[in-house]
């Protein structure tokens, strides 16, 4: 798995998932592959040779989940340093994207007047994933049941981890600059 790499303070920082990971805990540890992905996807799009600059990044997103927020923070610093080019829209994306608890699995990440938008497949993030979700989460569960939704997570995990590109979601230009 690649490494998501941008330039901050005319460094260049790295993050592994198991950076991301660590950061956000385990009981995010789904959306910390999705956001690794994202991330390693998005800043290759838009800066094939050199990594981002922190403070030339937007960017949107349609499912603000305690997870997702974090690792943007993690990642891009956007919620504290640059609030005003983070912008959460529960509304925004297209239909195929999969529902999330609230919005959807939708992405905008920008550099500069730059910004490309992410969807995640529906065929990974699937009504039973979302059905997984809604029943376990946050709940104190029985011995078995909390074994059985780790694998499930875990699984989950190494499905996104190892997803080709193509399979894990589609990207699209925007044209219109996040403010």
């Amino acid at each position: 798995m690649e490494c998501i790499r941008l330039i901050d303070d005319r460094m260049v920082v790295e993050f592994r998932w198991e950076n991301v990971f660590a950061y956000l805990g385990y009981r995010n540890v789904i959306a910390s592959a999705l956001m690794t992905r994202l991330f390693v996807r998005a800043f290759a799009e838009l800066a094939p040779e050199t990594p981002p600059d922190r403070d030339e990044l937007s960017m949107l997103v349609a499912f603000p989940g305690s997870g997702i927020i974090e690792a943007v923070e993690l990642i891009t610093r956007l919620p504290t340093r640059h609030p005003d080019r983070f912008i959460v829209d529960t509304a925004a994306g297209p239909e195929r994207a999969p529902a999330a608890p609230e919005g959807r699995f939708y992405f905008e990440v920008g550099l500069g007047t730059v910004r490309n938008a992410f969807v995640f497949s529906p065929t990974v993030l699937d009504d039973a994933f979302r059905s997984m979700v809604m029943q376990y989460e946050g709940r104190r569960l029985a011995e078995d049941d909390d074994h059985a939704y780790r694998r499930f997570k875990m699984g989950k995990v190494r499905e996104i981890l190892d997803c080709p590109d193509s399979d894990l979601f589609a990207a699209c230009d925007v044209e219109v600059p996040l403010n």
